[in-house]
């Protein structure tokens, strides 16, 4: 219940987000409108001044000097003349003012254009968040029977899970930016056993980066590796999936992990255990057209992250859809990317293959 009220705190915070860039959006409507009816007043005014000048500059000095009377009316002409000049200027420079505030304010109305999508994302997530807990704590209550004990046995079950995947990859990329930086600037790109992007998924993605997986705390961008990985096969073959709808399939709703024996169409082609890896096989499915999931553990750490093997290159080399770093690298981009971060080295040790 107090994730659920949590959950209802967090919409309510967000919501008020929006409503303040909503206002801040409209205000900044209104002085963009403004400066522009400005800009287009002074360029009238600057074409009004530039006509007049036009005029005088028709007529030469000796024409000017018969027109007049006498010599004082010729010197307020030419003043006249030179107080006109003056006055262009002026526009211009307030013209070319304008137009600068008008570009910056601009760029911020864009910027706050962006934020308010981003909270209206989270506030989606969130939402759905919400109900799908609403539910699972219902799922969970007939599952445990209302028994304390059974709850908390499914709570540290998914602990336990949570210390299985490197939920801090995010925060140390931050951290480790600049030697992560220096890395990856000299990892090579594939050019061939590449795959198409369309089902290509990233667990960061501000869709569901803030999702919760199930009934648990735990985010998308910080634990949504092995639920992006899964969601990624299955869009592979077709299924209209995405892994903010997945992690609140009822099949999450006590696990962080979850390989399903079926779905729709799908069945489960290998097991599910950690340990021997058989390369060969990995080899056949690949050349055959499946994708397979593969858990990269960082040796001396509990835990691990999750990528999709989809292609094999010119040379040999494995190429995969990463939920953090992206489509179409090596496999060993992710394994250095990871040993750098955890200051390790890593082990692929579970294989999970769908037909």
């Amino acid at each position: 219940q107090s994730q659920i009220e949590k959950i209802e705190v967090e919409i309510r915070l967000i919501e008020q987000k929006i409503e303040q860039l909503l206002l801040q959006i409209q205000d900044l409507e209104l002085k963009i409108g403004q400066k522009e009816k400005e800009i287009a007043h002074q360029k009238e005014i600057l074409s009004e001044l530039i006509r007049t000048i036009d005029r005088y500059d028709q007529e030469s000095l000796i024409e000017i000097i018969l027109k007049n009377d006498n010599f004082s009316e010729f010197l307020n002409q030419v003043e006249y003349t030179e107080i006109l000049q003056g006055q262009v200027r002026e526009a211009l420079t307030t013209v070319k003012d304008l137009k600068t505030k008008l570009e910056k304010e601009q760029d911020e109305l864009e910027i706050k254009k962006n934020a308010s999508e981003d909270y209206k994302s989270q506030l989606g997530a969130q939402q759905q968040t919400l109900t799908a807990s609403q539910v699972s704590r219902g799922v969970l209550l007939n599952r445990t029977r209302g028994q304390e004990s059974a709850y908390q046995r499914m709570l540290q079950n998914i602990e336990v899970q949570k210390r299985s995947i490197l939920g801090d990859i995010n925060r140390l990329r931050q951290t480790k930016s600049k030697e992560l930086a220096r890395l990856q600037a000299l990892q090579e790109k594939p050019t061939s056993g590449l795959a198409s992007t369309s089902w290509h998924f990233y667990q960061t993605d501000a869709r569901w980066a803030y999702t919760t997986i199930g009934f648990s705390n735990s985010l998308m961008t910080d634990y949504g590796c092995a639920v992006s990985a899964v969601a990624m096969v299955f869009k592979y073959y077709g299924l209209n999936i995405d892994p903010g709808r997945l992690a609140k399939q009822p099949i999450f709703y006590y696990d962080l992990i979850v390989w399903p024996e079926r779905w729709e169409s799908l069945d489960l082609a290998s097991s599910k255990a950690h340990g021997y890896v058989d390369w060969n096989r990995i080899d056949r499915e690949i050349r055959n057209g499946y994708p397979v999931i593969v858990f990269i553990r960082a040796d001396g750490r509990q835990g691990g992250h999750y990528v999709v093997i989809h292609g094999i290159d010119e040379t040999g080399r494995y190429v995969v859809h990463d939920p953090i770093w992206g489509p179409n690298i090596y496999l060993n981009s992710t394994r250095e990317n990871i040993a750098l971060l955890y200051n390790t080295t890593t082990t692929i040790d579970q294989v999970i293959i769908y037909h």
